[in-house]
């Protein structure tokens, strides 16, 4: 019951309902992106792939992501960010309950 509005680039907003954002890699090794200014309440889904081929690497709230572990420096100018291995993500199967609660 949760719909993509067909939005892009709109950034710190989300992407489902009022607390999912989506993020998206090319590559499925690739970590999921949480930087520090994000915010921590939301729930990240990392996405990896490209069309029609893509795969729901898992989901995390974001103030688990601010995980001092995973802090990488940025050299290219960017901010720093948390660099979040796809193994330390939650099943996406486990996102309805979660969402669940966040409506109950």
């Amino acid at each position: 019951g949760w719909y993509w509005d067909f939005s892009v680039n709109t950034f710190k907003a989300p992407d489902l309902g009022s607390k999912v954002q989506v993020r998206w890699t090319h590559s499925h090794n690739f970590n999921l992106i949480f930087r520090p200014r994000d915010p921590e309440d939301d729930i990240y889904v990392l996405v990896s792939g490209w069309g029609p081929d893509y795969k729901i690497q898992g989901f995390m709230y974001g103030y688990e992501a601010k995980n001092e572990l995973w802090l990488r420096t940025e050299s290219t100018g960017r901010p720093d960010a948390y660099m979040v291995p796809n193994d330390r993500l939650t099943p996406i199967e486990q996102l309805t309950k979660v969402l669940a609660d966040v409506h109950a």
